[in-house]
């Protein structure tokens, strides 16, 4: 499937949904991997979130979330809410178009923009001023003020990116020397997983496997081995949905599964359904996984720039993304 520059298609059949990305500014990039925005209308499926290490903070411009739980309980999210790191999937649904910027933190990095310990909203979709303060509350309302197209996705963009560096500078933590250590072991970890045990990852930053245990189940809220765990899955996921590839066993066994017993074993343990059961046509139509983006560069190749914070011009570049139905 070729990616013509600028655009990522994504064949969601039957419906029409944009996706627009860009890199945050240098200042963000080691905590926030990226900015982004999904505009569908109201027959769009929405995804069900997967098992993740990751937070995001979504910000609604169109009709909230609506959360199912497992008893098929309904509870509408607020306007601006939180997708905490999460052990098991969480259903989501909405009674309106949809349309949102989101913000996808790294691994761990959400605890710099907040005081609210993580391992205290694991596995919750929490209200975005419960976890950011006020400001948060009033974000969607402003976003909304813009339009659904490339032009307001710049400005909803650079509305979020300042709001976010202002919040970084506020709590001062990710200068510590002790949590940028935290912030490469669970990196690492992440990125690394299935390649690399805790051990090896505990050798490469001249830490014990203990002291590694205690740095990140303190700070990002759960053990070395289960951050390995879920980041394993997410990696293997995503490639499978993103590159929409169907040779699931040749995918997970290059993602560090051991084998088709292994991969079957901890996907059923991880969502309570088999590969088969979970990897169906309607979940390749719609998901919320992304493709990679680099570190320095907007999706099409083209530069990311970004305005100086301390000036009001604006200089940089959005990455405009369209799917269209599948003919």
């Amino acid at each position: 499937m070729s990616i013509r520059p600028g655009r990522v298609h994504l064949p969601l059949i039957g419906m029409q949904v944009e996706r627009r990305f860009v890199t945050p500014p240098p200042p963000l990039r080691r905590y926030v991997d990226r900015i982004w925005s999904w505009t569908a209308g109201p027959d769009a499926d929405l995804p069900v979130a997967l098992p993740g290490t990751g937070a995001e903070l979504f910000l609604h411009t169109a009709a909230p979330f609506t959360a199912v739980d497992p008893h098929g309980r309904r509870t509408r999210l607020a306007t601006g809410h939180v997708l905490c790191p999460r052990n098991r999937p969480v259903v989501l649904t909405s009674d309106g178009p949809v349309g949102f910027v989101a913000v996808r933190f790294r691994v761990g990095a959400l605890r710099h923009f907040t005081q609210v310990p993580l391992p205290d909203v694991h596995d919750q979709l929490v209200p975005g001023d419960e976890v950011f303060g006020p400001e948060a509350r009033t974000l969607p309302e402003r976003l909304a003020a813009f339009p659904d197209d490339a032009v307001g996705f710049r400005s909803r963009a650079s509305l979020v990116a300042r709001w976010l560096l202002t919040t970084l500078e506020r709590h001062g933590t990710a200068r510590r020397p002790r949590e940028q250590l935290v912030d490469a072991a669970a990196s690492r970890l992440y990125y690394r997983a299935g390649h690399e045990s805790v051990a090896q990852t505990a050798r490469a930053l001249a830490v014990s496997p203990r002291q590694l245990t205690r740095l990140v189940g303190g700070a990002v809220g759960m053990t070395p081995k289960r951050l390995q765990r879920l980041a394993r899955f997410h990696h293997v996921t995503r490639r499978l949905l993103v590159e929409r590839r169907t040779d699931v066993l040749r995918v997970a066994c290059d993602g560090g599964y051991y084998d088709q017993a292994h991969f079957i074993h901890e996907v059923t343990a991880l969502t309570g359904l088999t590969p088969r059961t979970l990897f169906t046509p309607a979940v390749y139509r719609s998901h919320f996984y992304n493709p990679r983006l680099p570190d320095r560069e907007s999706i099409d190749g083209s530069p990311a720039t970004w305005p100086d914070p301390r000036r009001r011009r604006r200089t940089w570049t959005a990455i405009p993304t369209t799917t269209r139905p599948a003919r």
